[in-house]
């Protein structure tokens, strides 16, 4: 019992020491850069545009945007997951929880739209991919009543 005690104590030293020597606890270099990134420019974002003051936004964003800039979504969903995971082989644009999230997405008129802009961080393509058919309405959308004021971790647009 006192050896299970000990091991448990010494458990919990490694633990603590550990937490301590690394500030972001159990996270990839990926991940360390991720948010090393965003934080700031978040930060410069709100202090610019005070997207953290809008009563909701529009996130065309995976979902970490929410976190940031601590507006509701304009729709059901944080992150449009129901329109961005539409592919020609997966067929999710015949669902409900699609079109609800498309219309909902098409008849925004709010400020802001907050645009997940990817390929600016790490090289990939962007995470709302502008190359499928029923992306360019809403890709017309933004580029009709929208203009761009902020390009960086993520792309802000402001209505015109």
């Amino acid at each position: 019992m006192k050896s299970l005690v000990v091991l448990l104590c010494l458990f919990s030293c490694l633990l603590v020491w550990g937490c301590l020597h690394q500030p972001y606890g159990a996270m990839t270099a990926y991940e360390i850069a991720f948010w090393d990134n965003k934080e700031p420019q978040a930060d410069a974002i709100n202090a610019m545009f005070h997207l953290d003051q809008e009563p909701s936004l529009l996130y065309l964003d995976p979902g970490d945007a929410p976190y940031f800039f601590r507006a509701n979504s304009s729709c059901r969903y944080i992150c449009p997951l129901p329109v961005q995971r539409d592919a020609v082989d997966w067929g999710v644009n015949g669902t409900a929880a699609y079109r609800e999230e498309y219309d909902c997405i098409m008849a925004y008129s709010g400020r802001y739209i907050v645009f997940d802009a990817g390929n600016h961080y790490d090289g990939v393509t962007d995470w709302f991919s502008e190359s499928y058919a029923d992306r360019l309405p809403l890709m017309e959308k933004i580029h009709s009543e929208y203009r761009l004021v902020w390009d960086g971790s993520w792309r802000i647009y402001e209505k015109i």
